[in-house]
């Protein structure tokens, strides 16, 4: 995935070539000629990202004898409780944009670490592996969101000239 643009319009080359623009004004993405809406608001994220998460743990309680049955199941269990951890970070990480503003982040204590224990407990219910697993995956997983996250706040931000050095005066 390449970014390239300034600090509006940048375009994302994906996996297998597909040409992404982004306009950040309009907030849309245009992939080839279809046009389609980027994101929704943070309260909308919010409420969708709690409802997901909450199935998500109902359903991994529901078939916990399937997930401890055999060993890809198991670790089937913990790549499903890696999505947990990202489903709750992103609804807490949500909840701080709309109670504390937009510009609150999230960081490593207590947010990331209070839903990765969560997740991680969420599946030690399940099974000890399932447990492991899910804490590989959600480390995985958050290395790659932060990642993302990187390369798209550093597009989208005005980079600073690196040439700083002065000419001696004489």
């Amino acid at each position: 995935m390449t970014f390239v643009g300034v600090s509006k319009n940048f375009r994302i080359t994906g996996i297998f070539g597909y040409v992404f623009h982004i306009n950040k004004s309009l907030n849309r993405i245009v992939f080839g000629h279809i046009d389609y809406k980027m994101g929704v608001s943070s309260g909308v994220s919010l409420a969708l990202s709690s409802i997901f998460s909450v199935l998500l743990f109902s359903a991994m309680q529901m078939y916990r004898p399937f997930f401890a049955a055999t060993q890809i199941n198991t670790i089937i269990g913990g790549f499903l409780g890696s999505w947990l951890f990202i489903l709750a970070l992103t609804a807490v990480s949500n909840m701080e944009s709309v109670v504390l503003g937009s510009g609150f982040q999230a960081k490593l204590f207590p947010e990331i670490v209070f839903c990765l224990i969560g997740a991680t407990f969420a599946c030690g219910m399940i099974h000890r592996v399932c447990a492991s697993t899910c804490f590989m995956f959600s480390l995985l997983a958050l290395y790659y969101v932060n990642r993302l996250s990187q390369k798209a706040q550093n597009a989208t931000t005005a980079q600073p000239d690196a040439h700083t050095s002065k000419k001696k005066r004489k």
